[in-house]
């Protein structure tokens, strides 16, 4: 959502360029890039919080993310609970 874009991208772009790749093609790309948890990087230009929390949350592994009570302690959110009172 930072970069108001899907977080996984697949060869979309090749199909409407080259019609050279099929819709169950495209669909494999992305499902293989979820799996391997191939993302566009965030860039710099967000804190190092942000950067940060989105690579844990998009950890394969399920067991290995923060929970939305683990989020929702990170001292940087507590800062914007805050001064939304």
């Amino acid at each position: 959502m930072v970069m108001l874009s899907h977080a996984f991208k697949g060869d979309c772009k090749q199909i409407i360029l080259k019609r050279e790749i099929t819709y169950e093609i495209a669909i494999r790309s992305l499902v293989k890039n979820i799996l391997y948890g191939a993302y566009t990087p965030i860039p710099e230009s967000f804190s190092s919080n942000i950067r940060e929390l989105i690579s844990e949350m998009l950890t394969k592994d399920p067991l290995q993310r923060p929970s939305i009570k683990e989020i929702l302690q990170k001292d940087f959110l507590a800062v914007i609970s805050i001064s939304r009172r």
